[in-house]
């Protein structure tokens, strides 16, 4: 084989893994890009639900439709609540077990803000 022959197959070969390369480099950006809009959507949904819960739940407490004493959580565990919902029912995975998992862990921290002491609750609500 001579050198031009060799220097042919060289620049054939980094012709192709440079294709390759961009082809690949393009579908992983394309699978990113489509994961991180599905990351933007699921969080913008939770978000819009857990702000409707939470407007639900002070518009109750202000119309004294909710017994004394009740409160508002903080806009946080609502969204944390939706949040993790969605991403079971996303996964085929909201099941009665998942949803009093999820439930019973809302309960223990909502337990525990009701014992903290004043200051360290929100005036807001």
């Amino acid at each position: 084989m001579t050198d031009a022959q060799v220097t042919g197959l060289i620049a054939a070969g980094a012709a192709i893994s440079g294709a390759l390369i961009g082809f690949l480099g393009g579908v992983a950006r394309d699978l990113i890009s489509t994961s991180a809009e599905k990351n933007r959507e699921r969080a913008r949904l939770a978000v819009q639900l857990a702000l409707a819960e939470h407007e639900r739940r002070i518009a109750a407490i202000k119309e004294k439709l909710l017994p004394p004493g009740q409160r508002a959580l903080p806009l946080v565990l609502y969204f944390d609540y939706h949040a993790r919902f969605i991403r079971a029912a996303e996964k085929g995975k909201l099941t009665p077990t998942t949803l009093t998992r999820l439930h019973n862990e809302h309960r223990a921290v909502k337990e525990a803000l009701d014992n903290m002491p004043p200051y360290f609750i929100p005036k807001d609500n």
